[in-house]
């Protein structure tokens, strides 16, 4: 069967709105894929989502650490000392990012562009555990300064996947080509 125009980008949509639903489902559009139509035209629908689960398209939401116990999450930016070459800038980055990985609170960190230079969200047991944090990545050589953002309500997942689901098909004529196949 003949991959229809953006039926990659179209099942991928519907795995990101959908992700409870069975490979089965998002494939055929019966319960017994051998009695059903293809639904995206694609030869191999499970094949396919393998490939986005192997390549890391589709990622599980972090735990719900409040939950668990973990009262204070924020955000802490970092803004790295200048170096006086580009290669330079590159080592310190390398190295900060190296020390920041050794604090096991630190369960996001983001590389940006802007006033800062790293993005770390972390979490803690509680917003004194958090201003400890903070202290511990300003005193990382080559650290300048930091600032600490109290997250106060983190995004529901559930309710923002048909707004993601719908980016993608919105754009699938571009994406289509940049996906992998099985």
């Amino acid at each position: 069967m003949a991959l229809h125009s953006n039926a990659a980008a179209m099942l991928l949509a519907d795995l990101v709105e959908f992700p409870k639903r069975t490979r089965t489902d998002h494939a055929y559009k019966e319960d017994d894929p051998r009695h059903s139509k293809n639904i995206h035209g694609i030869k191999d629908p499970n094949g396919r989502i393998n490939t986005y689960l192997d390549k890391g398209l589709l990622r599980d939401k972090h735990p719900d650490f409040s939950a668990i116990g973990f009262e204070a999450q924020a955000f802490i930016d970092v803004k790295l000392e200048t170096a006086s070459h580009d290669s330079s800038e590159q080592l310190l980055e390398d190295y900060v990012r190296q020390e920041l990985g050794k604090i096991d609170e630190i369960i996001s960190l983001y590389t940006v562009f802007g006033d800062i230079d790293l993005r770390c969200e972390v979490v803690g047991i509680t917003l004194r555990h958090i201003e400890g944090i903070a202290m511990r990545i300003r005193e990382i050589t080559g650290v300048q300064s930091s600032v600490t953002s109290i997250i106060i309500d983190e995004t529901d997942y559930n309710s923002v996947r048909s707004r993601w689901a719908n980016l993608i098909r919105a754009h699938a004529d571009r994406l289509e080509p940049k996906l992998p196949k099985p």
